[in-house]
Formats: C-alpha cells, sequence, structure tokens
C-alpha cells in the first residue's frame, strides 16, 4: 500500500495513502463486522476536523497521528471523550489492514528463550510492564540480549514506535524502557552490562546560537542589548573624530525596555541573521548589526521569513523588520537615502493591524456558548482542588503535584474573576499585588498590578477578591504550597528551581491549558480567559463597552470596539430574531388574512 517518494532533500520517505482514498477501501474488509467497519468510516472522516482539513489532505502518517489524535478536544471534535478513545483503535486497526504499521496489540508469539529466561528475572511488575514490548521487538529484529544495549537498538525501537505503530509519546516510552532497563541492569543478576542511554529532545530550529557567529558581532548584540536596557542614548561610538558631539553620535531612545523586550529583541536579531544566512551570506561575513540593515540584506531577510511564513505577512516578519529598523535608526545611526529605504521595507513588511479578534478564538469562545461547558469552566477550580486533595492525601510521592494542581485551580479563581496576561498571573506575590485592605486580617481582599507592570503602562489593574476567591486561596496557601521547595519566597506560584523566580509562564500556561482540556475538554489558553470575560459582559449587557475597556485595562475604547464588538453584533442579532419570531406571532392572523386570496401558481406542463 505505500510507495516511496523523494524527499525535499533527497531522503526517500514513504507515501501514506490519504484519509479520502482509505475511507472506500474499509468495505474491503469482509472479515470486518458490517458494524465495525461503519465505525472505522466515522473514525476516518473525524480526521477532517481533527485536522481542519479535508480528507484529501491528510496524509496517513502514524507519527502525525499519534501526536494529533490524543491532543484532540472531544467537544471540537463533536463527539463524546469515549468516543474519540475508541475511534483511535479504530484508526489503529485500519491503518494495519492497509499495511501502514505493524499489527497493534501484544506480540502474540512467545518470546525465544533467551529473552523469556531475562523476562522471568525480572523482580516486578514494573520493569515487566515496560520492557516485555522492547524484548519482543528485539526478539523480532533478532537482537539477542547481549546486543540489546547501546544506542542502535533504542534507536531502531524509536524509529519503530514513531513509524510503524500509531504511538503516543514515543520519545517518551523510549526513555521509561531505558530507565526500566538500567535498573535492570543495577538489579537484576546476570543482566547484560550494557546500559541504554536515553535519547533527549533536541530543539529542531532554523537559527543558530550566537556563539556561532563572529566575535564582533557577538559584542555588537551585547552592546545593543545593554542600550536597550538602559535607555538614553544610542549611537555607533565612532564619528570619525573621537569627540562625544560628532554628527551622528547619539540618537535618543527613551525610557529602558522591559527584561521581555530586551530578550524578543534579542530573538529577532537571532532570526533575521539565521534568515541572511540561509539566503546565502556566510557567517562569518555577518560581522556586526550593520550587516543585517543594509538595505540588500534586510530585504534578503524579510524576504526569506516571508517565504517561511507561507508567502504572508506574519507578526513575527513584523517584529522582525520593527527589530531591524530600531538597530538602523537607533544603533548603526544610518541617515540619508540608506535610512529611508530601510524604514519603507521595514512598513512594507508589517501585517494588517489586527482589527477584530482571530478567527482561532472567535471558534474556541463559541464553544462556551454551550451552557454545559460554560458552566463547567465557572466551576473549574473545585474539582482541581478536589484532586489535589486527593494527590495530597495518596502520599508524600504526591504532594508536589498535589501542590502544582492546587496553583493551578488558584490561577483559574483568578482569571475568572479578574482577567490578566499570564506575565502578570505568574509574577503576583504576596503582600505586594495579593493584599489585605479590610484592616481585620481575615481573608485576601485586592488584586492590585501597579501601571508599570501592565502591558500599555497607563493605568493599573485592581481588582476585589470575592469570598470564595479569597477561600480558594487560602487553602492554597495553608495546605498546599508550603509543601514546594521555594514556598518562603513572596511569590504566589514559586518557582520549580529558583527562590527568586516565579512559576514558568510557558510551563504554567501550559498546566492551566492541559487541565481546562481535561476537565472540560475544549482548547482554551489563559489569554482566551480575557475574551471569555469580555463575552460575559456584554451578554449581561450588549452596550457595555466601557465596563470591558476598564476591566480588561484597553487604553482606549476603540480597542475594545474591535476586538469585541462582534460579541454585542451577535447578541443585537439574537435580539431581532427574538423580535422577528414575536412579532410574527403577533401579525398571524393578519398575515393569513392578507394571503388567503392568493392560490398557488401551478406549474407549466413541460413541452
Amino acid at each position: 500500500m505505500k510507495q516511496v517518494e523523494q524527499g525535499p532533500h533527497g531522503s526517500c520517505r514513504p507515501a501514506f495513502p490519504t484519509a479520502a482514498k482509505a475511507l472506500p477501501l474499509i468495505d474491503a474488509f469482509e472479515d470486518v463486522p458490517p458494524k465495525r467497519r461503519t465505525r472505522m468510516k466515522a473514525a476516518i472522516a473525524l480526521l477532517s476536523r481533527v485536522y481542519g482539513r479535508p480528507l484529501e489532505a491528510i496524509p496517513l502518517d502514524p507519527a502525525d497521528l499519534g501526536r494529533r489524535f490524543p491532543s484532540a478536544s472531544a467537544f471540537a471534535c463533536g463527539v463524546k471523550a469515549s468516543t474519540l478513545y475508541s475511534y483511535r483503535s479504530d484508526i489503529r486497526m485500519v491503518l494495519w489492514r492497509l499495511g501502514v504499521t505493524d499489527r497493534p496489540g501484544r506480540r502474540a508469539d512467545p518470546l525465544p528463550p533467551d529473552w523469556a529466561e531475562l523476562r522471568r528475572d525480572l523482580p516486578d511488575k514494573y520493569l515487566s510492564i515496560w520492557l516485555q514490548r522492547f524484548m519482543g521487538f528485539c526478539a523480532d529484529a533478532g537482537i539477542p540480549p547481549d546486543g540489546a544495549g547501546g544506542d542502535a537498538a533504542l534507536a531502531a525501537y524509536l524509529d519503530h514506535l514513531t513509524v510503524r505503530q500509531l504511538t503516543r509519546d514515543p520519545l517518551g516510552k523510549v526513555q521509561r524502557v531505558a530507565r526500566a532497563w538500567n535498573r535492570a541492569v543495577d538489579t537484576v543478576p546476570g543482566w547484560p552490562a550494557a546500559r541504554l542511554l536515553a535519547p533527549v529532545v533536541r530543539n529542531h530550529t532554523y537559527s543558530f546560537p550566537f556563539s556561532q557567529y563572529p566575535a564582533s558581532f557577538q559584542a555588537d548584540v551585547e552592546e545593543f542589548r545593554r542600550q536597550l536596557a538602559c535607555g538614553g542614548s544610542f549611537g555607533s561610538g565612532d564619528d570619525g573624530g573621537g569627540g562625544d558631539d560628532g554628527p551622528g553620535m547619539t540618537a535618543f531612545l527613551g525610557e529602558p525596555a522591559s527584561p521581555d523586550t530586551v530578550e524578543i529583541r534579542s530573538w529577532n536579531i537571532r532570526f533575521a541573521a539565521a534568515a541572511l544566512v540561509h539566503s546565502g551570506t556566510p557567517i562569518e561575513q555577518i560581522t556586526g548589526l550593520a550587516v543585517l540593515v543594509e538595505p540588500r540584506n534586510l530585504r534578503a531577510i524579510i524576504d526569506w521569513h516571508w517565504r517561511r511564513a507561507g508567502k504572508r505577512k506574519s507578526h513575527q516578519v513584523g517584529n522582525i523588520a520593527e527589530t531591524l529598523r530600531i538597530v538602523a535608526k537607533r544603533h548603526v545611526c544610518l541617515s540619508g537615502p540608506a535610512l529611508a529605504e530601510v524604514l519603507a521595507l521595514a512598513k512594507k513588511a508589517q501585517p494588517r493591524q489586527q482589527r477584530r479578534m482571530t478567527p482561532k478564538n472567535e471558534r474556541r469562545l463559541l464553544q462556551l456558548e454551550d451552557p454545559s461547558l460554560e458552566a463547567q469552566l465557572l466551576h473549574l477550580p473545585k474539582p482541581l482542588l478536589a484532586e489535589a486533595r486527593a494527590l495530597l492525601k495518596a502520599g508524600p510521592g504526591h504532594r508536589h503535584e498535589a501542590a502544582w494542581l492546587a496553583g493551578v485551580a488558584v490561577a483559574v479563581e483568578i482569571e475568572l474573576h479578574c482577567p490578566m496576561r499570564l506575565k502578570n498571573l505568574a509574577s503576583l506575590r504576596i503582600g505586594h499585588e495579593l493584599v489585605r485592605l479590610d484592616g481585620r486580617g481575615k481573608g485576601w481582599t485586592h488584586l492590585m498590578v501597579e501601571a508599570e507592570d501592565v502591558k500599555n503602562e497607563v493605568s493599573p489593574l485592581v481588582c476585589t477578591i470575592r469570598p470564595e476567591s479569597s477561600r480558594v486561596i487560602e487553602a492554597y496557601l495553608r495546605d498546599f504550597r508550603p509543601v514546594l521547595e521555594h514556598s518562603g519566597t513572596v511569590w504566589l506560584f514559586p518557582g520549580r528551581d529558583c527562590a527568586d523566580r516565579p512559576r514558568s509562564r510557558s510551563n504554567f500556561g501550559s498546566a492551566i491549558s492541559d487541565a481546562i482540556r481535561r476537565f472540560v475538554g475544549i482548547e482554551m489558553n489563559t489569554h482566551l480567559f480575557r475574551a471569555f470575560a469580555g463575552a460575559q459582559i456584554l451578554m449581561d449587557n450588549p452596550g457595555a463597552l466601557e465596563d470591558l475597556r476598564l476591566v480588561l485595562g484597553h487604553t482606549t475604547l476603540r480597542t475594545a470596539l474591535q476586538y469585541y464588538a462582534s460579541r454585542s453584533a451577535k447578541r443585537a442579532a439574537e435580539n431581532l430574531g427574538r423580535l422577528v419570531s414575536r412579532r410574527r406571532e403577533e401579525t398571524r392572523l393578519v398575515a393569513a388574512a392578507a394571503f388567503h386570496k392568493f392560490q398557488p401558481r401551478k406549474p407549466r406542463r413541460a413541452a
């Protein structure tokens, strides 16, 4: 069934059948009961919702299916969670019958004597569970126990799980196999002495670390970072005369940039330099930031990223162009026609200003119009805390997991009542942003984020904490937070590894999204709480755009109108629909009397 086609770099890779081609082939499985075949077809047809593409554009690649299918939302697919789980089994069976993967399930044949003897010596069930399939793979591949150690057998097993099995997280399974094997090496007498080295996750990125560039480029980048962090004057440091007042020596930037902004600008420079390298410029010729903003090179950088983004002006293309504009004007201090050309290129690379909520977020927000899902999200902190308490009682080995989950419950409770950006949420401090202002010391009363810590730096974020939210926070601080290593810090959500930092923003956001997906069944990131809050306000009062602006901290009413007016329009359309239905009922008899004299016209007889 599989063919082989030439890859983009000359390598050969299997050409998998598309879901559309596989659909009619299921009828040929005559030994499969008709009811099971119908379910197999439904499972293949569901891939269109999982991928968001037509079946003709979905290749049945086990590696891609193993990543996509387990993370799919049951609600977004329009099925129950149990149905989605059983469909995965049906797809696995279809892939096997089409010859794409190996037979699903456990190995039917007994292990050869040498492997069977090793398995009998395993002291506990854990090692047997994780090693039995690896042993079966080695036996089928003709690998003896003494040859299973090292990297070759484990790499072949990883390739088998990725390419020949519909496996969720094949790398994680291989890592657990390596840990189980090495534990057997240490504890089981007579076990082969060669250990397994678990593969690590490698970040395959197109950019290069700054250390691979010339030292002069690295120094120039560090100087740019320093000037960004300090604010004030930018300049090339050489005006040709050695004086401090030479023409073009300095240019005023303004206030110091935040650490996040410094890092973002540095990443944009790294992406720009990588694009120039991929465009054909040798890396050793990139000796300074001035090379990046030469008009010819800048045009090549923008063009490369534009093509990588699918020939569209993505936000990344715009951010890279904006960073290079700052470099050209403030750091390299270009002037005249050269600066004008750079400014024109940077302006042309900017994407169109976002004037409404993205279609992706619109679809995610529409999920919460289901009353059941809305109720589950509104009450989510309660089951999260209940599961955290159960983990806490399960034993010392689950204490940290319980504390992290309770922290997610507090984060959801805060976002529901005071929607804030993930940066502000993760950086909340006890006694600073989280305070008691009632003078009695009973419960937490307010969340107060200073204006300079908010994105627009115009107005502070102030939110009153309701009693039910205060009880959730108090339970977390009393029962769960003390078990964390850095519970003595002021961070409401302490970091895992460092006392001077709060919990990692990316990991925290992923934990919140995972909890929502597991308990509610929808895809929702932390920032979407702000849109959900706007929808709640406008649902209660379609004209409350000023309330929405104040709650979300928008600088002007225009932003609220741009991003959330669609919610008011939808509510107004619903009101119009109800008005039309009511007026129809009120005028039913009048319309019946008016149309009584009209008779349906008979169609003409065909010639």
